[in-house]
């Protein structure tokens, strides 16, 4: 079973618990942090501490990710035929759908809702070894009013989230040897080669810090931007 807990974060306490009827998955929270989206198999639900309310999404295929606009007006989730459903969070209808040739494996928000940054992943046969397959990741980034990839920007590994700077808007992409950054204005990245895997990148507010997962959950640190280019 799922249980979704609610944690009051100045003081670590659990405030309250709920319990889904199945598993939940693509949680997203409102700006004002008054309700929770996630999904299960049979659609959409928004949950605050009262009633669950469920959305009623017109697509049949599960929900595997999900990002709330800045406003909390649009929450952008991605099915399992990897397209991308721009969805009313008052009345749960969709508004628009953004198709993709390839996997979706992480979609996120630019800090003004203007843009939206999905990471695409597709493999090829390597042609000297046809047996094998070549991964390859890029950044693509969408312009939110028409529904429009406006650049690609190519990503140099395997990669599994991309989070947005609130400081200055850069994307950076975590991947399978460190983290990538890319300038989604001119859509070129800088790849920071860290060795290790890190699977998840979460900045703190109104500092140069941003806290990093590696892979398997193994170790959680701090990392400084400010000594990381560009």
């Amino acid at each position: 079973s799922t249980t979704i807990t609610i944690v009051d974060v100045a003081t670590a306490t659990i405030e309250d618990t709920q319990t889904p009827t199945a598993v939940a998955t693509a949680l997203a929270v409102s700006p004002d942090g008054q309700w929770l989206y996630y999904s299960q198999s049979n659609g959409l639900y928004r949950m605050n501490t009262g009633p669950t309310q469920r959305l009623s999404l017109s697509t049949p295929q599960n929900v595997t990710k999900a990002a709330l606009s800045p406003d909390g007006s649009i929450l952008y989730v991605v099915d399992g035929m990897n397209t991308i459903s721009a969805v009313d969070t008052t009345s749960g209808t969709v508004l628009d759908t953004i198709p993709s040739s390839s996997q979706v494996v992480s979609i996120s928000l630019s800090a003004d809702g203007s843009a939206l940054y999905r990471i695409n992943t597709s493999y090829s046969s390597d042609p000297d070894f046809p047996w094998m397959q070549i991964q390859t990741s890029s950044l693509a980034i969408i312009d939110t009013a028409a529904g429009d990839v406006n650049a690609t920007a190519p990503l140099p590994w395997s990669s599994y989230q991309a989070s947005v700077d609130p400081e200055d808007g850069l994307v950076w992409v975590t991947g399978s040897k460190g983290v990538a950054v890319v300038d989604p204005v001119t859509a070129t990245t800088e790849s920071v080669d860290l060795v290790f895997a890190i699977v998840s990148l979460a900045f703190l507010p109104n500092t140069d810090r941003a806290y990093a997962i590696t892979d398997g959950g193994g170790a959680a640190f701090a990392l400084s931007l400010a000594s990381i280019p560009p």
